[in-house]
């Protein structure tokens, strides 16, 4: 096995960094996505998976709002909702979608691609297709609950989360987007 020198090291330590810190500056952007979309639609947005979720748990709890607070900051939940989620979705969502495109543009560097990044920063018209289907996708999946897919929801967030994502992994590689949605769940559930 290859060892993995001091400057790669300190790289992709930056790349985990940028993206959490991009990730931060665009929670008041995501905020307002939130807010315009249910102006115009009338609909609320968000995870209704999750929240679907967080009400069967505390439904029949005495106090309901003590009960979310206790399940989103739960060592289990703060597992699955911090790392094991945002691992497995950047790898399903982002990973698996860059190299579809690596295998559909024959790129000889797609696979390095996935952990690298590009370093371009504008998209061709098939990466920004990738991006667009695989973010719809992503955000949709957020809305799946017990009783089916949720449409009186819609995931803008989540879906301008995907979006950015696809950005982050295409630039800087899908440390940075792992780190970023990470950080992303972290401050979704411990905002107060």
């Amino acid at each position: 096995m290859k060892e993995i020198d001091r400057r790669t090291f300190l790289k992709y330590g930056l790349r985990a960094f940028g993206g959490v810190v991009i990730s931060e500056a665009l929670i008041p952007a995501k905020i307002a996505i939130n807010e315009v979309t249910r102006q115009i639609t009338g609909k609320s947005t968000g995870n209704a998976s999750y929240n679907s979720k967080l009400n069967s748990v505390c439904e029949n709890d005495p106090n309901p709002p003590k009960c979310k607070t206790d399940y989103q900051l739960s060592a289990s939940n703060m597992i699955n909702g911090v790392l094991l989620a945002p691992l497995s979705e950047e790898v399903g969502f982002r990973a698996n979608t860059a190299m579809l495109l690596a295998i559909k543009e024959n790129s000889p560097n797609g696979f390095t691609e996935v952990f690298t990044g590009t370093k371009e920063f504008k998209f061709s018209r098939r990466e920004l297709l990738y991006g667009v289907v695989s973010s719809l996708i992503f955000g949709y999946v957020h809305n799946i609950t017990d009783q089916g897919i949720d449409l009186k929801t819609i995931p803008a967030s989540h879906t301008f989360g995907g979006l950015f994502y696809w950005y982050l992994q295409r630039r800087f590689g899908i440390i940075s987007n792992i780190f970023a949605h990470a950080w992303n769940n972290y401050r979704a559930y411990t905002w107060k």
